[in-house]
């Protein structure tokens, strides 16, 4: 199991996956998690962390395609970005908090009867995020594409019933994006001719994705609160909006995306609709479940991760969401005394976790978590520990 090359780490996430090896600052590579669906007649995006694998429109995926596709994926990933023997090297995969028993079992029929790599460790990726922070205890804020997770940790221990899901990330922002460009009516300009926006012209997935993280930010805590003043009808529409701005699209065509929706796209995070949560009322709802002597420790340590928290604004704005509900909430009474301290990580939010496992990668503790083939083989396919047991005190 042992071998004096550095061990490569891999984190496959719903929409991105980061590989690279053991001690290195950041991933080699950043691919998006995606493959051509035969049966289905499109790209596909891989959703790891979820009970059925499903593409982002619902269409399902039968397991031996998946298999097949899934197996070439990751062949990829060591022949175009790593160019190495996936037989001389170890593997530590970063392990989302819901992954499937089906994908698992699917990556470990790969990683060994078709790469067959020496050994495999799966690390858990929220566990990961402590680790650059050198803490043990914390709350996890993982906002990422189809999903927000806040996950309490205790001396190593994930409390599973405390953690807060939501489903607020990337994908409910580009849903937005798409209706207001209709709704703003927002100006294509085709060669020499400009017109509205319309059903005809239809952007990928990809296109709305770039116009989020190029154009789009999360509006000050003043701006988001006269916003929703004016979307309940109860206060009057915002003015000096940001400027618009040109995003161009291919050959001739440029999009002008309207300021307003530049700044309102991510209130769907930060606003609570009827009974649904928003980010922040999430981590007080966790912190009000958790036990009451590690409410104060668990505050102090915050570590916010994901791609949707890279959104210019978003950590000023959770911050001040949060010390708004403790104050004016009836029900966060009990949290008036408590103080929100956030780390500031060593990286940037949407590889913290890999990070974590290129530091952790290369320590006792994952060696002794990693098994073979033949280990496993011995054991009838149970010798993975959870990873809830092996964690090391940091």
């Amino acid at each position: 199991m042992m071998t004096d090359k550095n061990c490569v780490v891999i984190e496959l996430g719903n929409q991105f996956t980061k590989i690279g090896f053991v001690h290195d600052p950041a991933p080699r590579a950043i691919v998006r998690t995606k493959f051509y669906s035969d049966k289905l007649g499109k790209e596909v995006y891989l959703m790891v962390d979820q009970r059925d694998c499903v593409d982002h429109n619902g269409g399902t995926l039968g397991d031996e395609e998946l298999t097949n596709k899934l197996k070439l994926f990751i062949q990829n990933l060591y022949f175009q970005y790593l160019g190495i023997n996936s037989k001389e090297r170890r593997v530590v995969l970063v392990e989302p908090l819901f992954l499937s028993n089906k994908i698992k079992k699917i990556l470990i029929d790969i990683f060994f009867n078709h790469l067959e790599v020496p050994s495999l460790a799966f690390v858990p990726s929220h566990l990961m995020s402590l680790v650059p922070c050198l803490i043990s205890t914390g709350i996890v804020i993982d906002s990422g594409y189809t999903e927000t997770l806040v996950i309490p940790i205790v001396d190593g221990e994930t409390l599973l019933s405390s953690v807060q899901y939501a489903r607020l990330g990337g994908q409910e922002i580009n849903k937005c994006i798409r209706e207001e460009l209709f709704q703003r009516k927002a100006k294509i300009k085709i060669g020499s001719v400009e017109r509205e926006f319309n059903e005809s012209d239809d952007l990928s997935e990809n296109i709305i994705e770039n116009i989020k993280v190029k154009t789009c930010f999360v509006a000050p805590f003043e701006r988001g609160q006269m916003m929703a003043s004016f979307k309940s009808s109860v206060g009057p529409e915002p003015s000096e909006c940001p400027p618009d701005v040109k995003f161009h699209l291919d050959g001739s065509k440029n999009l002008t995306i309207p300021g307003s929706l530049r700044e309102s796209v991510a209130e769907i995070l930060f606003k609570n609709y009827g009974e649904e949560q928003s980010v922040p009322s999430m981590v007080l709802d966790l912190l009000l479940s958790c036990p009451i002597d590690s409410r104060r420790t668990l505050a102090s340590n915050i570590i916010v991760i994901g791609g949707t928290a890279m959104l210019p604004g978003f950590h000023h704005r959770l911050e001040e969401e949060m010390e708004y509900l403790k104050s004016t909430e009836a029900r966060y009474s009990k949290l008036a005394t408590i103080e929100f301290l956030f780390h500031k990580l060593l990286c940037k939010e949407n590889y913290a976790s890999w990070l974590g496992a290129s530091i952790q990668g290369s320590l006792d503790a994952v060696n002794r978590a990693s098994t073979n083939k033949e280990s496993l083989q011995q054991s009838g396919g149970d010798s993975f520990e959870d990873w809830s047991g092996w964690w090391p005190k940091i």
